[in-house]
């Protein structure tokens, strides 16, 4: 390896002609606005500092391999590290050039700088990006002068950038663009490193503090596979393979908040591995792997490339259900999309490879993408924590993998044993679970149309189904008066529970809004939904407290109907008419003498932990159940530790729902609490 620190016009020039060849493995060209205003600032930092004495400033890096290892009139470098910013500084000399008025000196100069003015072909340029997002069809197109219609890369947005910044700049400031231009090339400077094919070129580049714009997860793992495959392999397994996957899946869009080919890569890894990567570890994980099971430059290296590339496909059509040929695995696609099930997708992969390698056929996948809907709908109606969902599905993918189990039974079994809400646990948490929320609407809205579905296969909505609360979020008067004197208990316990809940098309749920119970009951019944139809037939139905629980019952049958339990162990007796002994948290055990003192002793210990400190954050989630005025201070409340009035007057299943809600809130996992009861 050689390093050294060289002059911009040396970059372009290299003592005669020269080519950087962006490799096909590198990502396109990723900077944008701030990247760009970045090195503007800094060109124009540079020029007014260097009016004041001799000033060089450093842009960073340029990591290269020369082309046959040999010296030859003609320079050809393999660009390992710095395309961003070599690629952006020709842009912005093309600007200078192509700035109205400028002169015809100046028009040769910088050409000089950006062709290779006696050779023809893709050799006449200086820097020949990748084809990725047109990005060598645009960087050509501008360099020569001709229209870039119709040209996604970002190429076309910096060269216009650059020449409105330009243009500005030195009609404000008098400033001449030949100035600039040899601002440029005399006092910008780099570090230019030069690699051999003896040096490891991927652990350079994990060594360099990039500048500009960060490199993804999948950005590093594309640079890796680049560096370590024999040159002469490079373009066929790019073309058949690592090319397809970028088409399939782009770190341009995201999924779970996480760019999606990296994504990928973090659930095929886990998949294999049998547990979950940090984000910011998929990289890592993924060379350490490779070099701990193969040597990059064997086949095994490609046949792997070759793996990722098939589940590469299973994933986007798990993305993207339309792509999906059959369209009965497209319809169940659909609908587990729905349930946001990205953390079943290292379990969801390997089932896909087994029905795509036909070591499943169609119905049985059919009937293992059921199976994992049964299992995310049932522990969404019982309030369970997504969290669990990471570890669990992945640590499964990998041990039915390990087994070789491809059928549903196994799944079922398996699934069955883990954290699977039975139908009486179902029962007990869904008449209290505050299902609604904002982020959920989406699964509501699914699970209410499903079961009416089921009630009438026949009657659906002619549009997109929206949720509708019966008392509504902010009754008045009339509202209160019906709801009867309790009607801030009923309010505060059940507004958000399934059996205050019910779907309609959007300009319907705009005209009931806050109609009076009687008329909304007549326009459901009018909207013709099994779901509404086979419930509020009775003219004479008042809504209050108790008719909110006997609706949710009557839901709750529909649901366990609809998704019936995989193995429904013997019923328990439940918390009702029994009294609480312990409540155990992370290991330390308090006694407890009655359900509501259970409650308060579970804020009680979650603030002395640190867990529930913040106050808005609290009564943002529960509501009226937390106040601090001392009009809490009846016996309905009661006053914790942290000075919180905490309402108390609750039934036994309803402190067991609140209680799980609040490790909930306060991300203290299953095995991290219990109580005991007589």
């Amino acid at each position: 390896m050689k390093a050294d620190d060289w002059q911009m016009s040396k970059v372009f020039l290299g003592g005669g002609d020269v080519q950087y060849v962006l490799p096909i493995f590198q990502r396109e060209y990723a900077w944008e606005e701030e990247e760009w205003g970045t090195l503007l600032d800094d060109v124009i930092e540079t020029y007014h500092e260097s009016q004041k004495a001799q000033h060089e400033h450093f842009l960073g890096s340029l990591v290269v391999i020369e082309e046959d290892g040999k010296k030859t009139l003609f320079q050809s470098y393999t660009l390992v590290d710095g395309q961003q910013r070599l690629t952006s500084v020709s842009i912005l000399l093309c600007a200078l050039r192509d700035l109205p008025g400028a002169e015809d000196s100046l028009n040769r100069k910088v050409n000089r700088y950006l062709y290779n003015l006696d050779v023809d072909g893709d050799l006449r340029y200086k820097i020949l990006p990748t084809t990725k997002y047109d990005d060598r069809e645009s960087y050509i197109a501008i360099l020569d002068g001709k229209s870039t219609d119709g040209l996604e890369s970002r190429i076309v947005d910096a060269y216009a950038f650059y020449k409105e910044q330009l243009g500005a700049l030195i009609e404000s400031t008098g400033l001449l663009p030949q100035d600039l231009f040899d601002c440029v090339l005399s006092s910008l400077y780099i570090v230019f490193i030069e690699l051999d094919r003896t040096d490891k070129p991927y652990k350079i580049f994990e060594s360099l503090n990039h500048r500009g714009k960060a490199l993804t997860q999948a950005d590093l793992v594309r640079n890796y596979i680049a560096m370590t495959l024999p040159q002469s392999r490079q373009q066929k397994i790019f073309d058949s393979d690592w090319s397809q996957i970028e088409r399939k899946l782009s770190d341009r869009r995201e999924t779970a908040r996480i760019p999606e080919l990296t994504a990928f890569l973090r659930h095929y890894l886990a998949m294999q591995l049998g547990d979950l990567p940090r984000v910011d570890q998929v990289y890592n994980r993924f060379r350490d792997r490779i070099e701990k099971r193969m040597k990059p430059s064997d086949n095994e290296f490609e046949l792997e490339i070759q793996k990722l590339h098939r589940f590469a496909s299973h994933y986007e059509k798990l993305l993207r259900p339309e792509n999906e040929s059959s369209s009965l695995v497209k319809s169940r696609l659909e609908r587990l999309n729905i349930l946001e099930p990205t953390t079943a997708f290292p379990l969801l992969m390997f089932y896909y490879d087994s029905y795509e390698s036909r070591a499943i056929d169609v119905n049985e996948f059919l009937k293992i993408l059921k199976v994992v809907e049964n299992y995310l709908v049932r522990r969404f109606l019982a309030g369970e924590p997504t969290n669990y969902h990471n570890s669990m599905f992945t640590s499964l993918a990998h041990e039915l993998m390990s087994q070789n189990e491809h059928g549903a039974s196994s799944l079922e079994s398996a699934l069955g044993e883990r954290n699977y809400p039975s139908d009486n646990r179902l029962k007990q948490q869904l008449i209290w679970n505050r299902l609604y929320s904002t982020n959920k609407s989406r699964r509501i809205v699914f699970v209410l149309e499903e079961l009416s579905q089921h009630i009438n296969a026949e009657v659906k909505l002619a549009k997109a189904g929206t949720v509708e609360h019966i008392m509504p979020q902010r009754p008045n008067t009339a509202w209160q008066s019906d709801l009867g004197a309790d009607w801030q208990d009923v309010y505060r316990e059940q507004l958000h529970t399934i059996g205050n809940l019910t779907v309609v098309s959007q300009p319907w749920n705009s005209k009931l809004s806050n109609l009076t119970f009687l008329k909304k009951r007549e326009q459901l019944m009018q909207q013709g939904l099994p779901i509404n139809t086979e419930y509020f037939g009775d003219e004479n139905m008042k809504w209050n407290g108790k008719a909110i629980k006997k609706r949710a019952l009557f839901l709750i049958e529909k649901a366990l109907e609809a998704w019936p339990a995989f193995t429904e162990p013997p019923r328990s007796q439940g918390v009702t008419g029994r009294s609480p002994l312990t409540l155990t948290i992370r290991g330390e055990d308090f006694g407890v003498f009655s359900w509501r003192d259970m409650l308060l002793q579970m804020v009680n210990c979650l603030h002395e932990m640190h867990l529930l400190a913040d106050l808005d954050a609290a009564q943002s989630e529960f509501g009226g159940m937390i106040r601090t005025d001392e009009e809490a201070s009846a016996k309905s409340y009661r006053k914790s530790s942290a000075g919180w009035w905490i309402y108390v007057n609750h039934s036994a299943e309803a402190v067991v729902h609140v209680c799980r809600r609040l490790a909930q809130f306060c991300d203290l996992g299953d095995d991290e609490w219990s109580f005991t009861y007589e």
